[in-house]
């Protein structure tokens, strides 16, 4: 069975849509549809079981998954071993990170990295914050660049590169700026909110405003910071995002910073860093990377 199959399997069976992964693959959805098929037709069995409105693993879905990770793994491993006999690593690198990451922190990784290690062929998938752990602990990532979590998987090794304080933001094009410039005091309770769907992001505000007895009224629930930039600053309520994410916002101009609510536990800023697998550390290039990292955190 060839590498590239494992590869489409694995995304999939992350993704569970075929439109996604093979967006993720850069492949159609043709393409990778006969993959799967050719698995399945080699096994004798259906790696997922479909319907109109759902893709899931099947029985056998699940045992192949144990064998494609274990053999891109040695795969891996392998490359690495022969690495090991050049001066310079070479391979792949695959990395996930936000939309915001991808454009304010890895240039500053990448640039130096690319001129140390021109070999290393670098591979970028962009997407939800929200997303990031699981892409490195699905194995469809080698590392990301993300927000620390509360509780750091055991899996994982994570070092800082920057804090960025979490702010609310509002827009001139809201029909209640009037009321926010003045600085009265806000009943949080009735502003509406644009919140992100679901991770770290959502897990701490809604920790905050249970804190206070609030129930925030949500008039939208999104994917992604620079989701929140765009409907807040078409006017369709409060969000709150990284101040880092704001600087780097085409938005950064046409919105204003709110004083935030008075938290009785106060909005932790995000931690954000590298994070990979432990049993990654040694492999190259992935521990060039990390070291490279580390030297520049000095």
């Amino acid at each position: 069975m060839e590498l590239e199959q494992y590869q489409h399997f694995l995304v999939l069976a992350q993704t569970l849509h075929y439109g996604q992964a093979a967006q993720n693959l850069g492949v159609s959805a043709s393409a990778l549809t006969r993959s799967i098929q050719k698995i399945e037709s080699t096994l004798g069995h259906a790696l997922f079981i479909r319907d109109k409105r759902s893709v899931r693993l099947s029985q056998a879905g699940h045992v192949f998954r144990a064998h494609a990770l274990e053999a891109s793994k040695g795969w891996a491993e392998l490359k690495d071993h022969l690495a090991q006999e050049n001066d310079s690593p070479t391979g792949d690198l695959k990395i996930f990170c936000s939309v915001t990451a991808c454009y304010s922190v890895l240039p500053d990784l990448l640039a130096p990295f690319r001129r140390a290690y021109p070999g290393v062929q670098i591979h970028l998938q962009t997407g939800d914050a929200a997303d990031a752990m699981s892409k490195v602990l699905d194995g469809v990532a080698d590392l990301t660049i993300t927000a620390v979590p509360d509780q750091l998987p055991s899996r994982c090794v994570f070092n800082s590169i920057l804090k960025t304080p979490r702010v609310f933001i509002h827009s001139a094009n809201d029909p209640d700026a009037a009321l926010y410039r003045e600085g009265q005091a806000l009943d949080w309770s009735k502003i509406p909110m644009v919140l992100p769907e679901r991770g770290l992001a959502r897990e701490r505000i809604d920790e905050c405003f249970a804190a206070l007895g609030i129930r925030p009224k949500i008039y939208a629930e999104v994917s992604g910071h620079e989701a929140i930039l765009a409907m807040v600053n078409l006017g369709f309520g409060v969000g709150v995002v990284p101040a880092l994410v704001l600087e780097k916002s085409p938005y950064h101009n046409t919105l204003s910073i709110l004083p935030s609510p008075k938290f009785s536990k106060p909005l932790a800023p995000y931690d954000v860093g590298l994070c990979m697998l432990k049993r990654d550390m040694s492999r190259s290039p992935l521990k060039q990377f990390w070291d490279l990292v580390l030297t520049l955190g000095r």
